[in-house]
């Protein structure tokens, strides 16, 4: 079953790398001011999204982050290696709908020092690889939903598959019943057979009794 698992996740992630590396360098507005940022489409929801660029963040020990005007989340004085050495703050915006989403992800050296390809080249490649890359973990996400999904239809099929089962017995025990009372009348009515012949003889007794008296 793991392989089965795996050889799907394999196919899911091959099939997101040729859909969804396409992060760009752009621009958005954020506390009423435009600011450089790097934009990728996933052919995902946003929830799912949201779970894998969760567990991206959580690769580098980085929770929940602060609540910023305009739908953003900051992550203050994190430390991501790839994409630079010293603490950055990122700041990021899930949005979409059922089956496409947008990540917009914003790098800052600190005090709203935002990076931009020009003065940060190497910092924004990195950004724009780290979201491309993202498309494996939506995969995974996906996979994750569809796996909970599934357990669910499972469990509902096992709940299904007991109810009936326990009808069966059920049946079969008020089967063993009726077999065991059409047992009982068959034996009833032989008995009740018997008596009738005991007292038609009775009567064919006294019949006879009388017609020998009355000649």
């Amino acid at each position: 079953m793991k392989n089965i698992i795996t050889i799907l996740l394999l196919s899911i992630v091959a099939t997101f790398n040729l859909q969804a590396q396409d992060a760009q360098e752009s621009a958005i507005s954020i506390l009423k001011v435009d600011q450089p940022c790097v934009t990728a489409n996933y052919d995902v929801s946003s929830d799912i999204l949201s779970t894998a660029w969760a567990a991206e963040l959580a690769k580098y020990g980085i929770k929940k982050g602060s609540k910023v005007k305009g739908g953003f989340r900051k992550y203050s004085g994190v430390n991501i290696p790839s994409i630079s050495a010293d603490k950055i703050d990122i700041y990021s915006k899930i949005s979409g709908k059922k089956a496409n989403s947008t990540l917009v992800v914003l790098v800052s050296k600190g005090y709203d020092n935002f990076v931009n390809n020009e003065k940060y080249p190497e910092m924004v490649a990195a950004t724009k690889k780290m979201m491309n890359e993202l498309v494996n973990g939506t995969a995974v996400a996906k996979l994750q939903v569809n796996i909970e999904k599934q357990e669910k239809v499972v469990a509902k099929a096992e709940k299904t598959e007991k109810s009936v089962i326990k009808t069966g017995e059920s049946l079969a025990d008020d089967m063993k019943r009726l077999e065991k009372k059409i047992a009982d009348n068959k034996t009833a009515q032989e008995n009740a057979m018997k008596a009738l012949k005991e007292e038609q003889a009775n009567l064919a007794g006294l019949k006879e009794k009388l017609g020998l008296m009355t000649k």
